[in-house]
Formats: structure tokens, sequence, C-alpha cells
């Protein structure tokens, strides 16, 4: 578990993943990796419909995910892990 506040937290995510860019796109799916390079797994939770319910990236690995072509909703996901507040985790957006 990690603590602390919002936006330090957020920066920190966002610092120790790396969303490339698709390598395989087909007429339904687009494929593309996320790089977690520190020592630390994050466990992604709470996507939206049409995006991977949880992702689970382990420490220092590639993970590969699958999106349906025609999903338009955000790749946001509360980070289990990281914790903001009383109750609270952190809340992030995926971009590739």
């Amino acid at each position: 578990m990690l603590t602390g506040r919002d936006e330090y937290a957020l920066s920190f995510f966002h610092r120790c993943i790396s969303v490339g860019k698709p390598y395989y796109q087909d007429e339904k799916s687009v494929h593309f990796e996320i790089t977690n390079n520190p020592d630390i797994p994050f466990y992604l939770t709470g996507g939206a419909p049409g995006t991977p319910a949880t992702i689970n990236l382990a420490a220092n690995s590639v993970t590969r995910v699958v999106l349906n072509k025609t999903n338009t909703a955000p790749m946001a996901y509360n980070i289990r892990n990281i914790i903001t507040g009383e109750n609270e985790v952190l809340k992030a957006e995926l971009k590739y």
C-alpha cells in the first residue's frame, strides 16, 4: 500500500507506468501494452463497460491489454493499492 495526496499520488503513478501505442489492430480490437517499471505492483479496478474490469500490473513487467475497437469509454480506474484519503483510493485515466 502507498498513501499520499491525490496530486502527488497521480503524478507518481503516471511516472511509474507507460502506456504504449497500439502494436496491433484489426476490425474488432486494439492491442497495446502497459509497462510497470518499479518494484511495486498496481491493481486497477472499476473499469467502465467496454474496457477490462480489472488490470493487474505486476512489478517490473509488461501487461498486454485488448480493447474493443468500438469502445468510446475512457479507461478510468481505481488504483486499489494507492490510498489518497479515508476510504479513498487513487483514480486515474489511462490513454493509449
